[in-house]
């Protein structure tokens, strides 16, 4: 294309208008309309931005990135005469949003955001819309709120809303299955700037209808808490977009597109958006309409579809069902009024009357638990009549059943029976629940065989004695167990019958089980060994209630013989077998923790060897449990629930879990700082719906371990003594190593000092004194993250002012530090400093004396930061002295007080000693006051620069229960001062974004660069593989029968052959010639070689060969050039290569073999100053090759 461009010069444009050519409007680079503005500068930029834009790394990208914002100019002034069209900008961006480079795809966004609608055609829409699904665009500073790219979303929006564009933009985010953040984001800028003020764009059918299509492919499957937010800033949206509808049938399945109990609840913010908005949207004429139209069209709206959409008219006020004058009201209870009296009518019509039922159900579900109204009362008035309908016709509604049929009729069952309290007296509920049950009795015992009328009858017969709470009889147990022993329908049943069957029986068994007495049970080896059975053959569903049932038994202390307890352990082992390895969905999750909270059992620890049997499956559960954190949360969970002495036996898993969690993939990180957000700016839309667990259940797991080690130290002190032994062999297995800020090894030792801060008030004075001398070792040999750095000191303080026998310790290290490791005097001052302030009277003056030396000693230091620290800690303590005790107390030191004080109000170092008296650790940390769960895990790590993943927040210790019992740790600070502290030395100066990316934001300051870095351009095409790059290869050897060919049969190292073979294809080398072709498969090769193999001829000549080839070669006309030091050789500089020339090396070590040296015309060498013998066998190449090149190819 370049080259056909380039040849359109302006003689041969003049002469095409002269000819009367009309020049099509998407040729570019000719314009007709000026003649003063040349386009070769355009032509040139345009050129190469698309060249450059073939490269990967960003440093070479970046700089041509300000040519775009020229081209972009050019096309708005040069509209009229379409010299630069709208399809070559598209083009540019294209490359640009789709480039492998986060980075530059990210400005590519960035920048089209700002761009007008005329660029968005249909197909560039689409392909800026999927560009947008990209969770690395969302990433987020530490010091911003939000990502960039939603700030330039949402003023892209804002102008899209001015036209078309906007609602075109809906219909094709419906298109695309979304990754959560980047939907969440997206739909956020939707709702922000609807709440701006909506103009132009009005949502009809065909936009409602995309809403749907979005909500019911993303907006289900995502993780609870993005998808949660993403309904309810989409429900917050649709007001402010839909002003008119005539189609509410439309917007009722629009709204039932939400899952249930989620973003669209009743009660909840969104849910009263939606009924006020429907106030002002609707007429009642429309509601009326609606209402008798569903009523007399039953099948073309979905029960519960109507269900919501009549409660939201309820609450949006146009169905009064106190107000007679009411139609609306008055055509549902004439609606509903169908079901009167209808145990009276032989030939109702089953199919419409179960319609009305399902609804009545879903209408029971959505008012249930509220307080009374003319809702509850009209559902009152009706629920009678719909319990009658499903008592009198069990037989016929569960004829001719689809399976479908059957989920669905069991759900309008359960509904009923589970919120029918609400509205019906206990004795007419009960007397219908029992009517229930003796219908579906006699339906099973009519029944010859095991169908889905069987199953229907069964189920109902299960949610009916569960209501009532009395258990079915020892007899039906008996016999249906009997059944499964014998050859009979159910061994034949089909699938789904016969799994339902199991899962049904094992719950009318668990439920017998929990509402009779232990005399009426079967034996338990039976029970047991029919548990057995029905794992072997049910599905993974029984798992779970098989798991209840072993729980009951263990729970009422009935296993106790050794054949019952083994056969009890045979039972679970075949259980976990049957769970582990299968999809990771809620019944497998369901079905683990059930077991779980089997051998996690106060009942069952007690039992022989028990112990050792659930250190066994928990071990394998926390190995699971490190990349899948939800195995630990259901072991805890079941944990809390032990006595302490049972928790003291599980010491390993909760070590395990208070030092739970990973690094976090830069995915996870986005991800995360989207919960975040969410929960900063959302919180008050849904706050039942946020828990911190949702988002973070690393900082979960750790937390409801610490929850329970604090629950064991307090009554158990020895045990902290046995725990931080634990916590220090840890600690030594990693001394010294060095580590980074937010590495594995940075967060494994911060969250072991801070389990040793739990338990630190607890240990007596040797564990102490061992801690203490642990701590000191660290701080020498360590360069320890400040995190980890000030937790260690915090610890020492403590351990110094409850431990006064301990300060010659103290001392002791001050002079090691000063003597082997001055750096560490900066925590030995800082711990004196804080422990000098917390102790009185005389010991605080006794101790500050001793101290100064010390300090004062370290002020003369040769290390900067040293002077300066210890400097500014004496200051400090002297003027404590003189301020407590007077001037006499501390006089002998005012000479180098007076000297400190004007060192550090000097200008070069003021700066710095006022951050140093700012920063939080000497201004507002209190070591006791502040002895807290806020301080430890959410303030220090939060000042600290410890990522955001690691804060922990007391309010989710207050939500897994915390409690703070008598010891010393607290659950908040006692006053605010940490908490409202933003500064600290620990935290990095603020930046809206790295360097590159703020290379790429701030693109437009390259827009003076006169010259580019940029990769040569093969002349080669590019794209060719396979057949098409060996017909290239023909073609290139039929027109060139000379040239220069390299042989390379001698060198054995692939390094060597691949940087060769890169030589040989940048400077057009016929061919190259090796021993082995298969050496282009090692990986040295390829790394050298960097697929240029791939348009290179390589020949296959073995050594043993070569003699023969070259000959051949010889007697066809081509010149044998060896490069060897030979008593002959000719000076390469002054050597005349002929064009036709072979060019032979020599191995690595020996060269070229004395034989071969006759053969050849001429043997050259490469000049050289040095004293080492010889080049590189590339370099020496190389350095040939280019000097045939400048003379036949570069010419």
């Amino acid at each position: 294309m370049k080259k056909a461009i380039d040849s359109m010069n302006e003689e041969t444009v003049s002469n095409l208008a002269k000819s009367n050519f009309i020049k099509a409007e998407i040729t570019p680079f000719i314009c007709n309309q000026s003649h003063t503005f040349s386009l070769d500068c355009v032509k040139e930029k345009f050129f190469l931005v698309y060249e450059v834009l073939e490269e990967k790394q960003e440093h070479l990208i970046t700089p041509v990135l300000s040519h775009i914002v020229d081209l972009v100019k050019v096309n708005k002034t040069h509209k009229v005469c379409g010299c630069f069209s709208i399809v070559w900008l598209q083009c540019i961006f294209e490359k640009v949003l789709l480039h492998e480079n986060n980075h530059v795809a990210k400005w590519g966004v960035l920048y089209v955001c700002r761009l007008d609608d005329t660029i968005f055609t249909d197909e560039f829409l689409e392909l800026f819309v999927k560009v947008l699904n990209n969770n690395f665009l969302y990433e987020c500073q530490l010091d911003e709120d939000s990502p960039s790219i939603v700030r330039e979303l949402s003023q892209f929006l804002r102008c899209a809303e001015k036209s078309d564009l906007l609602n075109r933009f809906i219909k094709k985010i419906s298109n695309i299955a979304w990754g959560p953040v980047a939907i969440f984001y997206i739909i956020h800028a939707l709702r922000t700037i609807s709440e701006e003020g909506i103009q132009h764009s009005s949502w009809q059918a065909t936009e409602l209808s995309a809403v749907k299509s979005l909500v019911e492919t993303n907006l289900s499957m995502h993780s609870h808490i993005l998808r949660t937010a993403s309904q309810i800033e989409l429900l917050r949206a649709i007001p402010n977009y839909v002003r008119q509808m005539d189609d509410l049938s439309l917007l009722a399945n629009v709204l039932a597109a939400f899952p249930p109990g989620e973003g669209l609840t009743r009660g909840t913010v969104p849910w009263n958006i939606i009924t006020a908005w429907l106030e002002k949207l609707l007429d009642k004429n429309n509601v009326e309409t609606f209402v008798l139209n569903v009523a007399n069209t039953i099948s073309e709206i979905n029960p519960k579809t109507f269900a919501i959409i009549v409660y939201l008219l309820y609450n949006a006020n146009f169905i009064s069902f106190s107000n007679k004058l009411c139609n609306t009201a008055a055509l549902l209870n004439n609606w509903l009024s169908f079901l009167h009296g209808i145990i009276l009518r032989p030939y109702a019509n089953v199919t419409s009357s179960m319609y009305v039922v399902e609804f009545m159900s879903h209408l029971l579900d959505l008012s249930a638990k509220n307080p009374a109204d003319d809702m509850t009362n009209f559902i009152s008035s009706h629920i009678p009549s719909s319990f009658d309908f499903l008592i009198k016709y069990m037989k016929n509604i569960s004829e001719e059943l689809t399976y479908e049929d059957y989920v669905r009729y069991t759900g309008i069952v359960h509904l009923h029976i589970v919120n029918a309290p609400f509205y019906m007296s206990t004795e007419h509920l009960k007397a219908r629940i029992e009517a229930l049950k003796h219908g579906s009795m006699h339906l099973i015992n009519h029944l010859p065989s095991v169908n889905l009328q069987y199953l229907y009858g069964l189920h109902v017969l299960y949610l009916s004695q569960s209501a009532l709470a009395s258990p079915v009889t020892k007899d039906f147990l008996t016999k249906h167990l009997a059944m499964q022993t014998m050859d009979t329908d159910i061994s034949t049943a089909k699938g789904k019958i016969a799994s339902e069957y199991y899962l049904l029986f094992l719950k009318l068994m668990r439920h017998y089980l929990e509402n009779s007495s232990m005399s009426s049970w079967l034996p338990i080896a039976t029970i047991l060994s029919n548990l057995q059975r029905f794992l072997e053959v049910g599905p993974l569903e029984n798992v779970s209630e098989i798991a209840k049932i072993l729980t009951i038994l263990i729970d009422n202390k009935a296993v106790s013989d050794t054949s019952d307890r083994e056969m009890l352990e045979n039972t679970f082992n075949l259980g976990f077998k049957c769970i582990i390895g299968v999809k990771k969905n809620n019944v497998f999750w369901m079905a683990l923790e059930n077991l779980v909270g089997v051998i996690i059992n106060n009942n069952f620890l007690i039992l022989l060897n028990a112990v050792q049997f659930a250190k066994g499956y928990i071990a394998k559960l926390l190995d699971e449990g490190d990349n899948t954190p939800r195995f630990k949360r259901v072991i805890l969970s079941k944990m809390k629930d032990l006595d302490v002495c049972n928790l003291m036996k599980l010491k390993n898993p909760l070590g395990n879990c208070f030092l739970h969690g990973s690094v976090y993939r830069r995915d996870k990180k986005i991800e995360n700082h989207a919960h975040l957000f969410i929960v900063k700016h959302l919180g008050l839309y849904y706050p039942k719906h946020i828990f911190a667990m949702d988002y973070n259940n690393d900082a979960a797991i750790r937390a409801e371990a610490i929850i329970l080690l604090h629950r064991i130290i307090h009554p158990e002190l020895n045990y902290a003594t046995t725990f931080v032994q634990l916590i220090l062999d840890a600690l030594e297995k990693n001394k010294t190593k060095r580590y980074f800020n937010d590495s594995f090894l940075h967060k494994l030792k911060h969250r072991t000092m801070q389990a040793l801060l739990i338990l630190e008030p607890v240990l007596n004075e040797e564990s102490a004194f061992l801690l203490q001398k642990k701590l000191c070792d660290f701080i020498f040999s360590e360069s320890n993250q400040s995190s980890v750095r000030i937790m260690q000191e915090w610890l020492l303080i403590r351990i110094f002012v409850r431990n006064s026998h301990l300060h010659d310790q103290l001392w002791s290290f001050f002079v090691k530090s000063i003597k082997q490791r001055p750096r560490c005097t900066i925590s030995v001052a800082s711990i004196v400093y804080h422990v000098a302030k917390l102790l009185s009277n005389e010991n605080q003056k006794d101790f500050i004396h001793t101290a100064l030396p010390y300090v004062a000693q370290c002020c003369l230091g040769h290390q900067f930061n040293v002077r300066l620290y210890n400097q500014f800690i004496l200051t400090q303590l002297y003027e404590l002295m003189k301020t407590t005790y007077g001037d006499d107390s501390i006089s002998e030191y005012k000479g180098i007080y007076q000297a400190a004080v004007i060192v550090l109000q000097q200008e070069v170092l003021t700066k710095n000693s006022i951050k140093i008296q700012d920063d939080f650790y000497f201004s507002q940390f209190h070591p006791i006051l502040d002895y807290s769960l806020q301080t430890i895990y959410y303030e220090l790590p939060r000042l600290t620069n410890v990522s955001c993943d690691e804060w922990i927040s007391p309010e989710v210790f207050k939500d897994l229960m915390f409690v703070q019992n008598n010891g010393t740790l607290k659950l908040y600070n006692a006053n605010s001062f940490l908490g409202e502290t933003k500064s600290s030395v620990y935290l990095p100066k603020p930046i809206t974004g790295d360097a590159q990316a703020e290379s790429l934001k701030n693109i437009e300051t390259l827009m003076g660069l006169c010259d580019i870095q940029k990769k040569i351009d093969p002349s080669k095409p590019v794209n060719l593989c396979g057949e098409a790059t060996s017909e290239f290869m023909l073609l290139q050897d039929t027109q060139s029968q000379e040239g220069l060919i390299v042989v390379a049969s001698f060198i054995d190292r692939p390094p060597n052959l691949g940087g060769i073979a890169r030589t040989c294809e940048i400077f057009g080398v016929k061919a190259l010639v090796v021993a082995n072709a298969d050496c282009v498969k090692d990986k040295e090769f390829q790394f050298l070689s960097v697929s240029a193999d791939k348009w290179l001829n390589m020949l296959q000549v073995k050594p043993h060969e070569l003699q023969k080839f070259l000959l051949d070669r010889k007697d066809a006309g081509w010149s044998l050039i060896g490069v060897e030091q030979t008593v002959n050789s000719i000076n390469l500089k002054t050597m005349q290569f002929k064009k036709k020339t072979i060019l032979v090396l020599g191995n690595e070590k020996d060269g070229i073999p004395s034989n071969f040296i006759p053969l050849f015309d001429k043997c050259v060498e490469i000049p050289q100053m040095g004293v080492t013998r010889s080049l590189n066998v590339h370099v020496t190449a190389a350095i040939c090759i280019w000097q045939y090149a400048s003379q036949h190819v570069l010419k």
